[in-house]
């Protein structure tokens, strides 16, 4: 095994390029996903237009397919960034050395197998969801770019926890944007100069080949000890990457479940066509849980360095407001999805597919329980103390199958939209609020308190929205009514969540001194 020195005990460590700021990180990823909602805004349409209704669900269909072979890294992916940052915290390069050699030849491993496995079952996929046949070469080729753009990403894992757990949120936001804007310019060119679903897997594949490249690059330069590609193995951290890791599994297999297991039942009871409605809607949820988790995945690392240095009460006030933080952007653009969701899709792509509307609505509601959450996630994965609330998520998940089948082989996507909330709210209102409390050091009352004028704001604006009748107003008028009401609603939920918490201990102190400097200015 080959390795590097770690720094000598009582010598300073080597010097680092500075830091990200939580909050800079965090308005990079809002303006990252900015840029991926407005490339999905654009695109999403054109290939339904180009594609049709049937090719763009069997596209659909096809990306569900990168959730599956996600499972096979074994949760590897999220145990590294803890890895890594504990022990760059504590200078440990040698650790660090062995950590990154470890994945990278397990991940050769399982991406060789993917790319075995993709080769071996995409001619039968084609014909168990009766693609036919002129098409089942498209189909096929189309599976195994998926897969090999799966593989590109396993790699791309480590490039990236390096760069995140040196806590450059902006390097990692730069790359995503010039991923997406790649992407996206890309696939447009696809789509006017010959449609098909071949070509859009194929630009995908060069954009995650490029984008692994420029990683690459960035890891280098913010850690010049570490080679990505130094040859090293060691079983015994494998075992404890993958005993970290396993509990992830539970959850991203949940999250296929939820997102995209849904494209395949529905295609099974109710054709490829269906998916499409689905698909959209599930966009636009992936849309929304992305903002949440990204504007809240700066936490990890941070949580991580923390709790490794021992630095208990500023580890605790950050869980807290975050926790207001996650809440008020949860609560507030979910029920915005509730109110404004019907009326954006038609300004979308149109009346064409009526089933997204219920989808989405059924939907959100789980959703905003559960993002609103979504510090707990963070600190248990900082703290190791994810993997009850996974063996939780599994049963969840379990119960959504069983309930998913039975529901959509009588009402289609909406049956399998209806199982995934139901079984989603049971555990967000019940198991996890306790759980999230008691690792963060706080009563349940406590972890509740951050999260209460949000929840309360949701709900008043929701109430005077249906009660008086501006649902309809809404959805009879033109896109000037409807920008208008979504600023209105915006500036209402914004004032309600902020002015009655200006004094409390979870207000993120950017908030206070920025409104403080507008009454000294008047």
């Amino acid at each position: 095994m080959s390795s590097v020195p770690a720094t000598a005990p009582g010598s300073p460590p080597p010097a680092r390029a500075r830091r990200t700021s939580l909050k800079k990180g965090a308005l990079l990823n809002w303006l990252s996903l900015a840029v991926h909602f407005v490339a999905t805004f654009v695109v999403t349409p054109i290939i339904i237009r180009k594609l049709g209704n049937a090719g763009f669900g069997t596209w659909a269909l096809i990306q569900s397919f990168s959730g599956y072979y996600g499972l096979v890294n074994l949760g590897l992916g999220s145990a590294l960034l803890r890895s890594i940052t504990h022990d760059l915290a504590t200078h440990r390069y040698d650790s660090l050395q062995v950590t990154v050699s470890t994945a990278v030849r397990f991940f050769a491993l399982t991406g060789g197998g993917i790319l075995v496995l993709g080769a071996a079952l995409c001619v039968p996929a084609a014909g168990f969801f009766g693609v036919p046949a002129p098409e089942t070469t498209a189909f096929a080729v189309t599976l195994l770019l998926a897969a090999g753009s799966v593989v590109l990403d396993f790699f791309g894992s480590v490039t990236n926890s390096v760069v995140n757990a040196c806590e450059r949120f902006d390097l990692l936001n730069y790359l995503n944007m010039g991923r997406q804007l790649a992407q996206t310019g890309g696939t447009l060119l696809v789509l006017w100069l010959h449609p098909s679903v071949v070509g859009i897997a194929a630009v995908i594949f060069l954009v995650s080949l490029l984008a692994l490249g420029l990683g690459l690059v960035f890891a280098r330069r913010l850690l010049p000890e570490i080679s990505i590609f130094r040859p090293g193995f060691e079983r015994g951290r494998l075992r404890d990457l993958l005993a970290y890791g396993r509990s992830t599994v539970l959850l991203t297999v949940s999250n296929v479940v939820r997102l995209r297991l849904g494209n395949v039942i529905i295609a099974k009871f109710a054709g490829v066509a269906a998916v499409a409605g689905y698909s959209v809607a599930v966009s636009l949820i992936t849309n929304f849980s992305t903002v949440i988790s990204s504007s809240l995945g700066v936490l990890n690392a941070r949580f991580t360095r923390l709790h490794a240095k021992a630095e208990h009460a500023e580890l605790a006030q950050l869980y807290r407001t975050s926790l207001f933080a996650s809440s008020a952007m949860a609560c507030g653009l979910g029920t915005g999805m509730i109110l404004f969701g019907e009326k954006f899709i038609h300004l979308w792509i149109g009346k064409s597919l009526p089933e997204a509307v219920p989808v989405l609505q059924a939907l959100v509601l789980a959703y905003i329980l559960a993002l609103a959450q979504s510090p707990g996630w963070n600190l248990m994965f900082a703290l190791s103390k994810h993997h009850f609330m996974a063996r939780v998520t599994a049963l969840e998940s379990a119960a959504n199958i069983g309930l998913g089948l039975w529901l959509a082989s009588r009402h289609g996507a909406v049956g399998f939209a209806w199982a995934t909330a139901a079984t989603m709210i049971a555990t967000k209102l019940t198991v996890q609020p306790v759980y999230s409390a008691r690792i963060g050091g706080l009563s349940v009352r406590g972890y509740l308190a951050p999260m209460a004028a949000p929840f309360g704001a949701a709900a008043v604006l929701a109430a005077v929205w249906y009660g008086g009748g501006l649902d309809r107003l809404v959805l009879e008028g033109g896109p000037v009514t409807f920008v208008l009401a979504g600023a209105a609603y915006a500036a209402a939920f914004g004032a309600m969540v902020l002015l009655p918490n200006l004094g409390r201990d979870f207000m993120p102190p950017f908030v206070g001194k920025a409104i403080g400097r507008l009454k000294l200015n008047r």
